[in-house]
Parts: structure tokens; sequence; C-alpha cells
């Protein structure tokens, strides 16, 4: 099972460096979370669930973050052209 801890600090690092950081949603790691869910027994479904949605909020915020300042960034390069 991956650690969710571990993969937080590797797709936040990605949403950092990567100018399309919605695309991060996708990746496979997160999709693997997922899939571990049946796997695990019912008493243990719930809370690793919500872990996943912790680590899916927090990626959703940094992505707005990011988002944000590449715009920020795009309208200083447009602005300093004119």
């Amino acid at each position: 099972m991956t650690d969710i801890e571990t993969l937080r600090a590797v797709l936040l690092e990605r949403i950092e460096n990567n100018n399309e950081p919605r695309e991060v949603l996708k990746a496979p790691e997160l999709r693997g979370l997922y899939a571990e869910i049946p796997k695990l027994e019912p008493s243990e479904r719930g809370p690793y669930g919500k872990k996943i949605n912790e680590l899916k909020n927090a990626l959703e915020d940094a992505i707005v973050t990011r988002e944000t300042m590449l715009e920020d960034a795009k309208l200083s390069r447009g602005s300093s052209c004119a």
C-alpha cells in the first residue's frame, strides 16, 4: 500500500513545477490509492478514504495557488511588453 504522506510530498512538488498543475490530479499514483480501497477490510475503508480525500483537497488547494501564480506571471509578462 502506498504511503499517502510520501505521495502527498511528491504530488505537491509536481504541482509546484508544472505549467499544467491540474494534470497532477490524473497521476496514476493517485488513482492507485483509490484502487486500494476495495482491497481493505471494511473497517479500514472509511479512514483510508478520508485520508485520500484530504490529500485530494490539499492538491486542489495547491493547484489553485499554482494556477493563480502562473496567471499573475503571464499578466506581468504581458504588461511589460506593452
